[in-house]
């Protein structure tokens, strides 16, 4: 069975579903994530809702959750705000309103949503109860455990927070995981393992038969910003609000209008951002980074990469690992054999006019004439890809793949790409053009990333 994420903000929530499902799906883990509530006239509309949230964020089989308390006094709400309702006003203030209307019916709903990446399965419970007649019958407890008392199979009347109440086995949330859980336990959780593809990835690695293609994911690593971030960055020092700045146009575009402005103050804000010579603390994650430790222990010998930092050259030379960094033709020179080759796809600060950044640098790099490109080709001739840190819905990417096909023709070679956050569709679309795509299942990125890379690793 492949694990499956609850996603929610609340730790404890986890806690309590965890002990509900556990015997049934076994490999079940807590995603930490906020899922903005809409504004819904049913309990089915926002769980759907919440699960396609938080599957667009995964893009891994998730389990979400809502639960509703109504209230006869309140003219039954909360109803589906009830979390906001009972932090807001207390469980106290609620009892003393039921005294005041002398009204106690209530009832408790969940309803768990299940997304798998094709479709999504609803299961819903409900339990009749009241509120507990007193203020002084008011127990601590989980969010208004302490006062709900459930009427079935209750003869004691405990509330859900009392000692011995056995909530978990009788819950509302057990009920609606008991209607979902015959497609959870069922075939349709059988996946295929990627071992094979792995051994076999390995295998050409270990005759040095693979060339490295590294993306911005793994300088994130270390808390450089992202392709987005760096955007968002910028944008804010020309006085836009990040998330307005972004919808003006993509990030190239966007690039082209901030070096038009002014190319100086452009250039200046990246080298800020990348020189790693002047991030002391970059530096320090750096030599104790597991990640570079598995690049450098994989022994490439040829490394491009679209980062504009140094991190790769940094880590080589902190583990006294002799190599060639080139950005121009002139650096081939440098080149002896046994080292390793990095190459600065999208430059290197050490010369400015060799960076690719903007609209217009991407498009005169596109007739692949230039010096790097033309060593790119030759370099695809004699190795495999492997690409790490990158979207596959990274148009960059998606281009250099079809250049390697193209150029590949009727070649039997593969190309493989990690990415810590899976799309089936593209992949299902990339083994149609022989690429291998592999993806964790570690939602975390920098772990899913190093689980893959230790995996290569392992004899």
């Amino acid at each position: 069975m492949q694990r499956i994420y609850f996603v929610s903000g609340n730790e404890k929530k986890y806690e309590e579903i965890k002990e509900i499902i556990e015997d049934d799906c076994p490999q079940i883990d807590w995603k930490r994530m906020e899922i903005p509530e809409i504004q819904a006239k049913d309990i089915e509309t926002l769980i759907r809702r919440k699960a396609m949230e938080a599957f667009k964020e995964l893009k891994r089989p998730v389990l979400v959750e809502h639960t509703a308390l109504r209230i006869e006094a309140y003219q039954n709400l909360p109803d589906l705000q009830t979390s906001y309702f009972c932090n807001s006003i207390g469980n106290e203030e609620i009892v003393k309103y039921c005294c005041f209307k002398d009204k106690f019916g209530a009832e408790a709903i969940s309803a768990f949503c299940y997304c798998d990446g094709k479709k999504m399965y609803i299961g819903q419970g409900m339990e009749a109860g009241k509120i507990v007649e007193s203020v002084d019958k008011v127990e601590e407890g989980f969010g208004w455990d302490g006062i709900f008392v459930p009427k079935e199979n209750n003869p004691e009347q405990k509330t859900y927070a009392s000692p011995g109440n056995q909530k978990c086995k009788r819950s509302m949330r057990k009920k609606a995981w008991d209607e979902l859980r015959g497609f959870l336990t069922g075939p349709n959780l059988d996946y295929e393992t990627e071992n094979d593809k792995i051994c076999e990835l390995k295998e050409l690695i270990r005759k040095k038969k693979v060339m490295l293609f590294v993306g911005a994911g793994i300088s994130a690593s270390l808390g450089l910003p992202s392709w987005d971030k760096l955007i968002e960055d910028l944008g804010s020092e020309e006085g836009y609000e990040g998330e307005l700045f972004q919808s003006y146009g993509d990030n190239m575009m966007l690039a082209e209008f901030l070096r038009k402005k002014s190319p100086e103050r452009l250039y200046e804000s990246l080298r800020k951002r990348f020189d790693i010579n002047i991030e002391p603390e970059v530096l320090k994650k750096l030599e104790t980074s597991e990640i570079y430790q598995m690049i450098e222990k994989l022994d490439f010998p040829v490394i491009y990469t679209t980062n504009y930092d140094a991190l790769i050259e940094k880590y080589y030379e902190i583990k006294g690992r002799e190599y060639a960094k080139v950005a121009v033709i002139d650096d081939m020179e440098k080149v002896k054999e046994g080292n390793p080759r990095i190459m600065k796809f999208h430059g290197d600060f050490t010369d400015e006019k060799t960076i690719i950044l903007t609209e217009s640098q991407y498009f005169e790099r596109m007739d692949f004439q230039s010096f790097m490109d033309i060593q790119l080709q030759a370099d695809m001739l004699k190795y495999y890809v492997l690409f790490l840190g990158y979207s596959m819905s990274d148009i960059n990417i998606k281009l250099l793949l079809y250049r390697i096909r193209r150029n590949w023709g009727n070649s039997t070679k593969t190309a493989y790409i990690f990415t810590a956050t899976p799309n089936e569709i593209q992949k299902q679309v990339f083994m149609g053009n022989d690429i291998i795509a592999f993806s964790g299942e570690n939602a975390d990125k920098k772990e899913g990333t190093l689980e893959f890379l230790k995996a290569l690793c392992t004899d």
